[in-house]
C-alpha cells in the first residue's frame, strides 16, 4: 500500500469512517460515519489530493484547534494549533492538501 493510501485510510478512520461491511469486497471502500450497518460502502475520500474532502470530513474534527495554510517560498505551510501557548503541528509540502493532511496526521499522532 502506498504511503498516501495509508494516510488516507488513517485520516478516514480518524474522521469516523468504519471498515467496509463483509459483503463489500473492496478494501478501498469504507462506510461513512453515522451510517446504518450494511447501508453501503463508499470509496475512501482522497484527502491527500482534495481540499474539498479535507474541509468536509477532517476540519470539523479539528474543533477547538486553529487550522491554517499558506504558500511561502514555493511550498505550502500548513498547521494545526491546539493551545494558546503556541502548541501545535506544522508540515510543509508543494501540495496544499498533502501539507494539511500531514499536519492533521501529526495532530492525531501527538495530541
Amino acid at each position: 500500500m502506498t504511503e498516501e493510501k495509508e494516510l488516507n485510510e488513517k485520516l478516514a478512520k480518524w474522521a469516523g469512517f468504519k471498515p467496509p461491511h463483509p459483503n463489500c469486497g473492496n478494501p478501498r471502500h469504507m462506510m461513512e460515519p453515522e451510517t446504518e450497518p450494511y447501508a453501503g460502502c463508499v470509496l475512501i475520500p482522497n484527502f491527500t489530493n482534495s481540499l474539498d474532502a479535507i474541509f468536509k470530513w477532517l476540519v470539523p474534527k479539528t474543533q477547538g484547534c486553529s487550522l491554517y495554510y499558506y504558500k511561502s517560498d514555493n511550498k505550502w505551510r500548513a498547521g494545526v494549533g491546539y493551545n494558546r501557548e503556541g502548541g501545535g503541528e506544522e508540515y510543509y509540502d508543494e501540495d496544499p492538501a498533502l501539507a494539511l493532511c500531514r499536519a492533521i496526521e501529526k495532530l492525531i499522532d501527538g495530541h
